[in-house]
C-alpha cells in the first residue's frame, strides 16, 4: 500500500517541478555561452549588461527550484490531509503512518532531485571550463597524496555527509508537517498558527542543537579544516566521523519529535469533524 501511496503522491506533485528543472538546465547552457561571449569578445555595454542580468536571473532560478519544491510539498500536505480532501484521505483503509511516510519519501526525493539539478546546472554553467577542470584534478591529486592514495576515506566521508543530509531533509519536511498539523487544530487563523508553530519548533530545534554542541565543546569539536590542511588527514577523518554521528543523531531525534507531533495531531482528525 505504501508503494501505491508514493506513486499517487508523485502523480499529484509532478506537474510543475520537472518543467522547472528543464528550464534551469536550459538556462545553464545559455549562461555557459554568455560567459564565453563575455570572455572572448568585446561586446557593447548594453549587451554585456543584458548578459549579466541573465546570469542574475539564472541564480534566482536556482533558488526558485527549492522554494517551489517547498511550496509544492507544503500545499500538497495541507490540501490532501488538512483541507476538505483530508476527510476522504483519512477514510482510506491504510495506516496513518503510511500516509505520512509516503509524503515524507516523495518530498525528500523532490528536494534531492532539486539539489542534483542545481548542481548539474551550476557545473554546466561555470565548471566546464578546461582550467577549472584541471584545478579540480590537481585538488584530487593533492588529496590522494595526503591519504597515501586511499580514496576510500573520502568516499566514506562523502557517504556520511549524504546520509546526514538526507536525515536533515526529513527533519525539515517533518518540521513543516508538524507545524501545519498543529496550526490546523485551531478553529480560526489556521495558517497563521501554522507559521507561528513552524518558527517555534524550528527555534526549539536550533536551541537544542546549540546547547548540545556547547556541552560537547572542544573535547569533541576541533578545527577539522585546519587539521586537514596541516596533513593530519586521519585525525581529521576520525573527528569528521564523530561530528557526522552527532549531527545525524540530533537530526534523528528532531525528526522523531516532529513525526510524533504530526502523527498525534492528524490522529485527532480521524474523528471527522
Amino acid at each position: 500500500m505504501l508503494r501505491k501511496l508514493i506513486k499517487h503522491e508523485f502523480r499529484a506533485t509532478a506537474r510543475l517541478l520537472p518543467l522547472l528543472f528543464l528550464i534551469v538546465l536550459t538556462m545553464s547552457v545559455a549562461v555557459r555561452f554568455a560567459l564565453e561571449l563575455l570572455n572572448k569578445a568585446e561586446l557593447p555595454f548594453v549587451l554585456q549588461l543584458l548578459l549579466m542580468l541573465f546570469m542574475g536571473l539564472f541564480a534566482t532560478a536556482l533558488v526558485a527550484v527549492f522554494v517551489v519544491c517547498i511550496v509544492v510539498m507544503v500545499s500538497r500536505f495541507k490540501r490532501n490531509l488538512l483541507g476538505d480532501e483530508g476527510y476522504l484521505t483519512m477514510t482510506l483503509p491504510v495506516k496513518l503512518s503510511s500516509i505520512i511516510w509516503a509524503k515524507i519519501i516523495v518530498s525528500v526525493i523532490w528536494i534531492v532531485l532539486s539539489a542534483i539539478v542545481d548542481l548539474i546546472a551550476v557545473f554546466i554553467a561555470y565548471f566546464t571550463n578546461s582550467s577549472i577542470v584541471a584545478s579540480l584534478g590537481n585538488l584530487w591529486d593533492y588529496l590522494m597524496r595526503l591519504s597515501g592514495g586511499n580514496a576510500a576515506v573520502f568516499i566514506e566521508g562523502a557517504v556520511e555527509l549524504i546520509v546526514v543530509g538526507l536525515i536533515s531533509v526529513v527533519a525539515i519536511c517533518l518540521n513543516f508537517y508538524a507545524a501545519l498539523s498543529i496550526g490546523h487544530g485551531f478553529a480560526r487563523g489556521k495558517m497563521g498558527f501554522s507559521v507561528l508553530f513552524y518558527f517555534v519548533l524550528s527555534t526549539a530545534a536550533s536551541v537544542t542543537r546549540i546547547i548540545v554542541l556547547a556541552v560537547l565543546g572542544e573535547s569533541v569539536f576541533n578545527v577539522t579544516g585546519v587539521m586537514f590542511l596541516l596533513g593530519g588527514i586521519y585525525d581529521a577523518i576520525s573527528e569528521w566521523r564523530i561530528q557526522m554521528a552527532i549531527y545525524g543523531g540530533l537530526a534523528l531525534v528532531q525528526s522523531a519529535v516532529f513525526y510524533f507531533l504530526t502523527w498525534i495531531n492528524l490522529k485527532k482528525r480521524l474523528n471527522l469533524e
